[in-house]
């Protein structure tokens, strides 16, 4: 019975599969890309902090 399913409906299974993939992949390249953006307010900010000290 169980395999009926997946046989009958292994198109809908994979394309599920595929697209919740694919939303963890976007979800991880925003994240990924915060982190670049902060690295470079951070490294601005420091150029700023040692332009003032200095």
């Amino acid at each position: 019975m169980k395999w009926e399913i997946i046989r009958n409906y292994w198109a809908i299974i994979w394309a599920l599969l595929m697209s919740g993939i694919n939303i963890i992949q976007l979800l991880l390249a925003k994240t990924y890309a915060r982190r670049e953006e902060l690295e470079r307010v951070s490294s601005r900010l420091n150029i700023l902090e040692q332009a003032v000290e200095g």
